[in-house]
């Protein structure tokens, strides 16, 4: 791939967000020039960067996978990165990009999603339920926080880079298909190619975050029956024991009235997790803020219980669905 390659950003939206005007900001600062931003919306409004090019089509509200495959037609790029309308960029960031494709020689490569530094104390916390190991159960703490390069077989489209002759030939993103959409070019992409999606640190982009606490639940639950779904749909990056802890978890502490009455010994697991909890909000309070570090020690109960509660009322669903279609 020459090191002048063109590239395409896209970003799929309802309308006009708050966020937008950000993002666009910091696609001005690139040091790398030769890029285009297609913004993929479902109502009209105006642009004026540009560098930027807006596709309306009232159509496909509500489906970002859709929007996103727009840039097929409408984008000139050999590579083709997404992110979302709430994520904005460091200055070298296209930069980086064709850097990494131009020596590994990638079909898609991700990086982490940071919180950012402006984000208020309830979206902190938020960020900092992703960013603990306890929090993501170690599942995908890297997409949070700079990490060690490494191959990943699953990345959110947040900050999701691939060559455009593999998008292309995979059909791009399944239409219709949110949440989940990302996970599954992931997965036909590994498949296609025998190989993942390269993550790198030095490709780190800033992700606001929901708010603690009910949008934050919203995106949990969104995440949770995807995943419960996924689990027998795709098992291949979805069947994995960190998915599923949240719901034993939450059926631990649902069954602890009555297990308690014939052991006190059943109350330790309990116990050892909410030390692990308060251990790493500790170590949080003083590299961040004590506050944060505070809202985090519930924000991580809460967000295992409902997800874990969202994803075992999705997997039963769906199991009964497919025993009912093999009968």
């Amino acid at each position: 791939m020459e090191k002048s390659v063109k590239v395409s950003v896209v970003i799929p939206l309802e309308n006009k967000s708050k966020y937008l005007l950000e993002a666009l900001a910091s696609y001005e600062k690139q040091t790398y020039k030769n890029f285009e931003v297609i913004v993929s919306s479902s109502f009209k409004f105006s642009l004026k960067q540009k560098f930027a090019k807006l596709i309306v089509d009232k159509s496909l509200a509500g489906d970002p996978a859709s929007k996103r495959n727009k840039v097929i037609k409408h984008g000139r790029g050999e590579i083709i990165i997404f992110n979302d309308d709430d994520v904005f960029v460091p200055p070298g960031y296209i930069e980086r990009v064709v850097e990494l494709f131009n020596e590994l020689e990638t079909y898609g490569a991700g990086g982490p999603l940071l919180t950012p530094p402006s984000d208020n104390l309830l979206k902190g916390a938020g960020g900092l339920v992703w960013e603990s190991y306890v929090g993501s159960m170690g599942a995908g703490v890297f997409r949070s926080r700079k990490m060690k390069p490494r191959v990943v077989y699953d990345y959110p489209a947040a900050n999701l880079i691939i060559r455009r002759d593999a998008f292309v030939e995979l059909g791009g993103f399944e239409p219709g298909m949110y949440p989940g959409e990302d996970t599954k070019l992931c997965l036909l992409l590994s498949e296609k190619y025998n190989t993942g999606i390269q993550y790198s640190p030095e490709l780190f982009v800033y992700h606001h975050r929901r708010s603690l606490f009910r949008p934050h639940l919203q995106q949990v639950g969104r995440y949770g029956t995807q995943r419960g779904q996924f689990a027998l749909s795709y098992p291949q990056t979805s069947f994995t024991l960190p998915y599923f802890i949240p719901s034993i978890l939450l059926l631990y502490f649902l069954t602890l009235p009555w297990t308690a009455q014939y052991s006190k010994l059943v109350l330790i697991p309990g116990l050892l997790y909410l030390v692990v909890i308060i251990a790493e909000a500790v170590v949080f309070a003083y590299k961040k803020n004590i506050i944060i570090a505070i809202l985090m020690v519930p924000a991580v109960i809460i967000t295992h219980m409902y997800y874990g509660y969202r994803f075992m009322v999705s997997f039963m669903h769906k199991l009964i669905v497919k025993m009912g279609n093999s009968v």
